[in-house]
């Protein structure tokens, strides 16, 4: 069965993203009770949960110096954009939110909280 989402609009357009978000710059984004990492890369606009799978840091502290992964401040633990999978082998992966965008503007799918 697949999981129902709440769209909500975190950016009123693309436009506004994409000036709002720095190219290969992690940053940091709050919705009730979801902690997210958004970066924008030359794919688009990525969205995951803001916690390294190793020590559990904030991976938006960290930096994306191709667009392609993440690195943690902490150990250096590097996480693939489009994979989620941590590159050098030590295991863990990132959980990622989906990202659309229309005219209406741009929206990050969470987990529906209705029962």
């Amino acid at each position: 069965m697949e999981t129902e989402l709440e769209w909500v609009r975190v950016f009123p357009s693309l436009e506004i993203a994409e000036s709002s978000l720095e190219l290969n710059v992690p940053r940091a984004l709050k919705y009730r009770d979801h902690r997210l990492c958004l970066i924008r890369n030359s794919d688009g606009i990525r969205a995951f949960f803001d916690e390294c799978p190793h020590k559990r840091v904030p991976l938006s502290r960290g930096s994306c110096p191709t667009g392609k992964e993440i690195v943690c401040y902490l150990h250096s633990y590097i996480y693939h954009l489009e994979t989620g999978q941590e590159m050098e082998g030590n295991g863990g992966e990132l959980t990622f939110y989906p990202v659309k965008h229309n005219e209406d503007g741009v929206f990050i799918g969470f987990p529906s909280q209705s029962t």
